[in-house]
């Protein structure tokens, strides 16, 4: 039986702290209850980082340590990375970051050793779901194989201008909470963190776990009997046969349509050949019909016939770029005129213009000039 599956995020920063925290848990009535448990320490960046590399001093629980096996990015920028945002960001107040604030997301994906036999395509599946989750923000990936169950370290750093909460699932939905309802209670935000981890955890099982046979929870966890628990374990084992299944038909009808439609694959690669060949032959007449008779022969042409077609797209492309220079100069010629002409009509206009005005004008005088006859005429 396959067991059940383990995946666990951490927080850590550039100094450790011992800061208390809330823990809140539903009771069976619907009601809750909270009690603040001391946060036990659990190093810093530097210790965490130390551990994954089997730094001498910093791996006792190992009796023979290995160095990892580095799956994705460097282990070694991840520290220098983690502390280069920290000293560069700010929190809500426009302050520096505490020494104790997080600024480094790490993790641990676990598979039984019983189920070794899987690790490397459970290895690839786990990888795939981190890449998509975090994106850029997954800085590296490593292997451990020197403990009791072979697993898999990830490190998530934050990016300028990003804040370390959307990093944390739990983190980012006690802060999007606290938009949404300001006067949330530290219950109601604790709440919101546990339902976002335990979604995490619920998506690494739908589209990891479960197709490796991984019960989503532990017999303990949930107080299961021996006897539930073995249930579960064959219901997890069998969903996993019914998945293998799945992919197994998948490939197979997969492979069936390609058998099936190689002949159409054929029939318009002939098609494309025969097509190239009658444009080589169509060029290349030009060039004195040495064309002649390579479609018959055209799969081994000779040394002087493949330089030919050669030639002949170089005609062909040589051609199609004087088609456009000559394309272009036209355009830009019709461009030019159509510019000077709208400049002359622009300029007919204000003439026509001011031939009106002068008309006008002219007018205006001829009418004072008579009034002043009819005021003389009147005087005298």
């Amino acid at each position: 039986m396959a067991g059940y599956q383990f995946f666990h995020v951490e927080c850590y920063a550039r100094e450790e702290s011992t800061k208390q925290r809330t823990q809140t848990k539903k009771q069976s009535d619907g009601t809750f209850k909270s009690k603040e448990v001391a946060k036990e320490k659990r190093g810093n960046i530097k210790w965490i980082i130390d551990e994954a590399k089997r730094e001498q001093n910093s791996c006792y629980h190992i009796d023979n340590p290995e160095a990892p096996i580095v799956l994705l990015g460097d282990l070694d920028k991840v520290q220098e990375e983690a502390i280069q945002w920290a000293e560069e960001a700010t929190d809500a107040q426009g302050r520096k970051l505490r020494k104790d604030a997080h600024c480094l997301l790490a993790g641990v994906i676990s598979l039984p050793r019983s189920e070794e036999s899987q690790w490397e395509q459970f290895k690839e599946k786990s990888i795939k779901w981190l890449k998509e989750k975090y994106s850029d923000n997954l800085r590296c990936v490593i292997e451990h194989q020197d403990e009791a169950h072979p697993h898999l370290h990830f490190y998530c750093v934050a990016k300028p201008g990003q804040s370390f909460d959307d990093l944390h699932e739990g983190k980012r939905a006690q802060k999007e909470l606290k938009k949404k309802n300001p006067q949330a209670t530290k219950q109601e935000q604790n709440l919101a963190f546990a339902e976002a981890m335990r979604a995490t955890q619920d998506d690494f099982s739908n589209r990891v776990g479960q197709r490796f046979g991984l019960a989503r929870l532990g017999p303990g966890r949930r107080r299961l009997t021996r006897a539930a628990w073995q249930a579960e374990q064959k219901q997890a084992e069998m969903l996993k046969k019914t998945l293998d299944k799945k992919n197994a038909y998948k490939k197979h009808y997969k492979k069936q349509a390609i058998e099936e439609a190689q002949p159409l694959i054929e029939q318009a690669k002939e098609e494309a050949r025969e097509e190239g060949l009658a444009e080589a032959q169509k060029a290349g007449a030009k060039l004195g019909g040495l064309f002649v008779g390579i479609k018959e022969k055209f799969s081994g042409p000779t040394e002087r016939e493949q330089q030919a077609i050669a030639e002949a797209q170089r005609a062909k492309e040589h051609a199609e770029e004087e088609a456009r220079r000559a394309k272009n100069q036209a355009d830009n010629r019709v461009s030019t005129v159509a510019q000077q002409l709208q400049a002359e009509r622009a300029r007919a206009q204000q003439l026509e213009k001011e031939l009106i005005d002068k008309e006008r004008k002219i007018r205006e005088l001829t009418q004072f000039q008579q009034q002043e006859k009819k005021q003389t005429f009147k005087i005298k």
